[in-house]
């Protein structure tokens, strides 16, 4: 089971969200489609859109054939989530499978060793965003699969001993909005954040976007309880309808290079938003 969040932690979320009716929402009218989607449960994967960068894309799954559905999702020859393609050969085999107290183990049979390296990392991280997951481990038959590259890592890095590994997660495109975690490798910084804030500014890879405003200005940042409090100017959102996506882009970027299980916005020191990891 994933870790549960403390009772402090509990405490301090539920004063927050209920002391600032800036983080109130108006009501709006759901279709049936809508109430009926809530009663599937879904999951992120992570499949690869046109430009081979692995993308988290949400899919429906039975949670008794959890493991089953997340493959079948991921192999080569699954169209069901089109433009997004799988990348698990259509012939490999799940021989077993087991999940206790947390981490499961996937045995696949030995045509597993077709499937490229650098994609290794998107079949461990589509299991281990599952709730029920807390670490994942593959293996070849009998043999441990080890040494996955990090996720969407950036070609020509060249030597990589004593550098900080950044994860920053940008959008794929203005019609297709999501998420894809890019790693990076730093000199070690006194002051993660600002490197973090400036990649997400500045130094966005070809072929994807960021809607971070590059007069996007950090006045204070904090950790209490294991929620990242950041407090930003009035630069936060620029367009209003692009505003989930870009608090996300920031939020998830924060989680997957901290130790912290929410982020919480502030605006001039105004509550603007809550996020919660896996959210």
């Amino acid at each position: 089971m994933k870790k549960l969040f403390p009772t402090v932690l509990l405490l301090f979320l539920l004063l927050t969200v209920f002391s600032f009716p800036a983080i109130t929402k108006k009501n709006t009218l759901r279709t049936n489609y809508e109430i009926e989607k809530q009663n599937y449960p879904n999951q992120t994967v992570y499949l690869l859109n046109k430009n081979g960068y692995l993308v988290e894309i949400k899919v429906m799954v039975q949670e008794s054939k959890m493991v089953e559905n997340i493959i079948e999702y991921l192999k080569e020859d699954n169209n069901s989530n089109a433009p997004w393609k799988g990348y698990i050969p259509k012939d490999v085999e799940v021989l077993d499978h087991q999940l206790k107290n947390g981490l499961l183990e996937i045995h696949f049979s030995e045509e597993a060793k077709n499937i490229k390296k650098e994609y290794l990392s998107g079949i461990v991280a589509s299991f281990e965003k599952n709730k029920y997951i807390d670490k994942a481990n593959l293996f070849i038959e009998q043999e441990p699969i080890t040494n996955i590259p990090s996720m969407n890592l950036e070609p020509n890095y060249g030597e990589r001993r004593n550098l900080e590994k950044i994860v920053v997660f940008y959008i794929e495109d203005s019609y297709n909005d999501h998420l894809i975690p890019v790693t990076r490798y730093h000199q070690p910084s006194n002051d993660k954040m600002s490197v973090i804030l400036e990649e997400l500014k500045n130094k966005i890879p070809s072929q994807l976007i960021s809607y971070i405003s590059d007069q996007l200005e950090l006045k204070d940042y904090q950790i209490e309880n294991d929620v990242m409090i950041l407090d930003f100017n009035q630069e936060l959102v620029k367009d209003p309808e692009k505003r989930e996506v870009t608090l996300k882009e920031i939020a998830y970027s924060i989680m997957g290079n901290y130790n912290v299980n929410a982020v919480l916005f502030k605006v001039n020191g105004k509550v603007e938003e809550l996020i919660l990891k896996n959210s």
